[in-house]
């Protein structure tokens, strides 16, 4: 039996059909290995920069005003999106259990002393909190002198067809640190940093 005879510029358009069909999903792992590495560099970047960050904010006092004005000092164009850097103690309700009312008035200004915590321990037990545990807060001296800190990062992917289908990407990062200052009242518990504009590519 005679097969039909199939011209070269359609056996030409079969073939290049199945290439594009089996390179596909090849192109598309290629693409989502470009962008898995992105991230992972980019959240190890936005990692030591917020935990830098959260220790500069303990010696100031730990106001978010603190690791805002450090992250903005020392980001990279690579952390190019927005990012909401929030702390995450209730420090209201800190200050009305562990505020130390004569050295805020020294200061001029509401503290929660960061030394001498056993002392302050021992005297907040003596009241007769359960544990040293404050009634408004629920935490003890101990806590109320540990800054917890959660940074957001909006990252736009660098490859263009993941960024269309992908805009952003929300890589989060949590930190902490002991307390290297006296604790003052933090008026914003949540600070956003504002993307950077122009071109992703770029220098330090």
């Amino acid at each position: 039996m005679l097969k039909p005879h199939i011209p070269k510029q359609y056996q030409a358009g079969h073939a290049l059909i199945e290439w594009v069909i089996v390179s596909l999903p090849l192109i598309w792992l290629g693409l989502l290995a470009v962008e898995v590495s992105g991230w992972h560099s980019t959240r190890q970047e936005l990692a030591l920069l917020a935990q830098q960050a959260t220790l500069f904010a303990s010696m100031t006092g730990g106001r978010t005003e603190s690791i805002e004005r450090h992250m903005n000092q020392h980001r990279s164009w690579r952390l190019h999106g927005a990012i909401e850097v929030c702390v995450k103690d209730r420090v209201n309700q800190l200050m009305n259990d562990f505020k130390d009312r004569r050295l805020s008035q020294q200061l001029g200004h509401d503290v929660i002393r960061h030394d001498h915590i056993a002392e302050q321990h021992r005297r907040f037990v003596a009241k007769g909190w359960a544990n040293g545990r404050g009634p408004r807060s629920g935490q003890s001296i101990s806590a109320a002198n540990f800054l917890r800190v959660s940074v957001i990062l909006k990252h736009q992917p660098v490859t263009p067809v993941i960024r269309f289908f992908m805009p952003t990407i929300k890589i989060a990062s949590h930190h902490q640190a002991v307390m290297q200052s006296h604790r003052t009242r933090n008026p914003n518990a949540c600070v956003t940093l504002a993307a950077y504009k122009g071109k992703l590519a770029g220098g330090d």
